[in-house]
């Protein structure tokens, strides 16, 4: 659409969504994520999809996945399905995987519904969906962004930073991943999240319990620096 040809180009995942196709149809919740793989699906994805799947049964909707990244050697739309089914066993559908995912590659020949929930998981997902927005074919008001980081401060000062940025004024129904997030919105943002909007991560207390009984005493300090030398960030 002309209306989005603007941002073409200001980053890899722009104008993804920009030229979908939307019919009148039974709504669906619609997760939008980076990629879905095993390997990369860390913390961050297995929150969004617990959403977007409470979500989906909270609204009595089937979930879709669609990935803006484009596909990485070795995966498929069938082993992203497979990924959640692994994870959420209780997304399958006569033991077969009930969440269908969509790929870079097929988003333009797929039809969304009108009325489907977009939800928005990080910055590279918030933007193309803005996008979009602006391009006329997704309502604004039928947005969901999960904010899980900070995410500007992930980047150099940069044209991501002021694009990652500004997916923070973008209009949508935000929804915060711990109350210090939510606190921090406020204070650099000015974002006033509602209390209400903001949930605690949920931690495998299991793991947590294993992992404190395995621990012993020593009198040696160690110090664990750690870092990422092939990702910039602003600090």
């Amino acid at each position: 659409p002309l209306a989005a040809r603007p941002f073409d180009g200001l980053v890899e995942t722009s104008l993804s969504l920009a030229g979908i196709h939307t019919v009148d149809r039974d709504p669906e919740v619609v997760l939008v994520v980076d990629e879905l793989r095993e390997g990369a699906a860390f913390a961050g994805v297995q929150t969004a999809l617990a959403v977007a799947l409470a979500l989906g049964d909270r609204l009595g909707r089937r979930v879709r996945v669609v990935m803006v990244r484009w596909t990485t050697p070795g995966n498929s739309a069938a082993a992203a399905e497979a990924l959640v089914a692994d994870r959420f066993p209780e997304s399958r559908v006569d033991g077969r995987p009930g969440v269908r995912v969509v790929r870079r590659e097929d988003i333009l020949d797929t039809e969304f519904g009108r009325d489907d929930v977009w939800v928005a998981t990080h910055w590279k997902t918030a933007h193309p969906i803005d996008v979009a927005v602006t391009a006329g074919v997704v309502p604004r008001h039928r947005v969901v962004y999960l904010v899980q980081d900070y995410d500007p401060g992930f980047s150099p000062w940069s044209t991501e930073y002021a694009v990652a940025a500004s997916t923070y004024r973008a209009g949508f129904r935000m929804l915060v991943n711990s109350e210090p997030l939510r606190r921090y919105l406020a204070d650099v943002e000015g974002l006033d999240v509602p209390s209400e909007h903001t949930f605690a991560p949920h931690l495998d207390l299991e793991l947590l319990e294993r992992v404190a009984a395995a621990r012993g005493h020593e009198d040696v300090v160690r110090v664990l620096f750690y870092g990422r030398p092939s990702k910039h960030r602003n600090l």
